[in-house]
């Protein structure tokens, strides 16, 4: 469980494996990942957490999220130097976040991926 609210407090996360991402295997997402050398390349993982967030967390949330056991054993990594899936494997010591600034508050704006065909 987590700690009590406050700086310094921790969040726990759970691996979604039985979570189905179809769309890496998209035909057309499928052709770019393979144009781009990424095919085989990159991979998604799907993790939760049932507790509360607020934005002034998110350092605590960031470094939690790289030290969590279930994290650290399902996170698989593709090291540049190795054609290799393998586990994170280090201790993470620290972890930057930098907020995104984003003025879009409506979910309207996704509505043009469906309208163009872009997402089903």
């Amino acid at each position: 469980m987590a700690a009590e609210w406050g700086p310094g407090r921790t969040f726990t996360f759970r691996h979604l494996s039985d979570k189905v991402i179809s769309f890496p295997q998209d035909g057309k997402i499928k052709e770019h990942f393979i144009k781009w050398s990424m095919h085989g390349r990159i991979a998604v993982h799907v993790f939760c957490f049932d507790e509360c967030f607020h934005p002034y967390d998110k350092d605590d949330f960031a470094t939690a999220f790289f030290q969590d056991p279930n994290v650290l054993e399902n996170l698989k990594i593709l090291p540049p130097s190795s054609c290799q899936w393998t586990t994170l494997g280090a201790d993470v010591k620290k972890v930057e976040t930098e907020a995104v600034p984003c003025t879009q508050l409506s979910m309207t704006f996704f509505d043009r991926l469906y309208s163009e065909g872009i997402a089903r």
